[in-house]
């Protein structure tokens, strides 16, 4: 009795360790298959990247998807990470809470930034604080808004540079806003015109040239404003928003019609 107790007793380690080695070397198992699954993954979402670039699709269409395709990679790559800790852990359930804790905390954190603004744009899109083609001033930037993305603000200003603001930063400052108007459209571009000429001459020629453009909305003459002696901030009034280069091209041609004068210019909508 006390030889096959001893026999027992040495016994049980090693069954013990026979049991810890099979577990090791079923979570090395796992873990391969995750690993290849994730390089799986990683294909798909590379191909779908390449999908679009190649495909025919209107460019809109295109512009939209290429903007999309970030933001449902990362939503992927989350809904498969948590899919892995499932079958990772399906042996361990008291763990599985916690490393679903762990992966939306670091994605959370990775991303707070991007939610941050995500979620400043949705409050200011539902309050409707501006819309496209509105002309704003957000601290120093002004401009004609030229899209409301999912996080950025863009306003295009008078010298045709893109202004990209995150939501979170027009949250937090001071919004001055030109609401679109039935009567017309706005826009504001600046002009230098060397020469001589008198401004009161100048300032007349571009209000005329600008109500001669048959886009020009007669309802809301142009703001002519005198920067220096020989640049303008000109703002007009088309009454289609797809127009108001017409107008801004007819004064334009105007000025540069004038013996002596060229046109040197910075535009853009606003």
């Amino acid at each position: 009795m006390r030889v096959s107790g001893a026999v027992a007793a040495e016994s049980e380690p090693k069954g013990l360790d026979a049991s810890v080695m099979g577990d090791v070397y079923t979570s090395f198992g796992d873990l391969a298959m995750i690993l290849l699954g994730a390089l799986l993954v990683w294909g798909l979402l590379r191909a779908a990247r390449f999908a679009i670039d190649v495909v025919p699709l209107a460019p809109p269409r295109r512009e939209q998807l290429r903007r999309a395709h970030p933001l449902l990679s990362g939503a992927a790559a989350i809904f498969y990470l948590l899919l892995s800790a499932a079958f990772f852990f399906d042996k361990y359930p008291a763990h599985f809470p916690i490393a679903v804790a762990v992966i939306l905390g670091v994605s959370i954190a990775a991303s707070w930034f991007a939610l941050r603004d995500v979620v400043s744009g949705i409050f200011l899109k539902a309050g409707r604080v501006c819309r496209v083609g509105d002309y704003v001033r957000i601290g120093e930037v002004q401009g004609r808004v030229e899209r409301m993305g999912q996080r950025v603000l863009v306003v295009e200003t008078a010298r045709g540079e893109e202004a990209i603001i995150p939501y979170s930063r027009v949250a937090r400052a001071e919004l001055l806003r030109t609401p679109v108007s039935e009567r017309g459209t706005l826009h504001v571009f600046e002009l230098t015109v060397p020469g001589a000429r008198p401004v009161a001459e100048t300032k007349r020629r571009i209000r005329e040239s600008a109500l001669a453009c048959h886009w020009s909305a007669i309802a809301r003459e142009p703001e002519i404003a005198v920067l220096d002696a020989n640049r303008f901030e000109v703002t007009i009034f088309a009454l289609d928003p797809d127009h108001v280069r017409d107008v801004e091209a007819s004064v334009r041609r105007a000025l540069s019609a004038q013996p002596g004068a060229t046109v040197v210019a910075a535009s853009g909508s606003t």
